[in-house]
């Protein structure tokens, strides 16, 4: 998973979208990894899915890499990434 962000986001989104439903919660955490990598809406959406994941390192992986896509973002709106918030109101030991 992690060779993917050596790709453009449009090359690897689907192969992101099997990775985010493996069985295996290192592989989901591997691609939340690569999708804060990958400054876009569709990333972060995948992002905020994923932050439903009923394993706390996913749902931890998924904050991490959402904070750090936004960070990078020079063009995002403003309400890009609101529900960072209540992701991390609900899970505080993510945060």
């Amino acid at each position: 998973v992690q060779a993917l962000a050596r790709f453009g986001p449009e090359r690897t989104r689907s192969s992101l979208r099997l990775a985010l439903g493996d069985e295996s919660s290192g592989v989901r955490i591997a691609a939340a990894a690569v999708l804060g990598r990958s400054p876009s809406r569709e990333s972060l959406a995948d992002l905020e899915r994923l932050c439903g994941d009923g394993d706390a390192r996913v749902v931890a992986a998924a904050v991490r890499a959402a904070g750090e896509l936004l960070e990078g973002w020079s063009d995002r709106e403003p309400g890009d990434g609101a529900w960072l918030r209540t992701a991390i109101a609900r899970e505080p030991l993510v945060a």
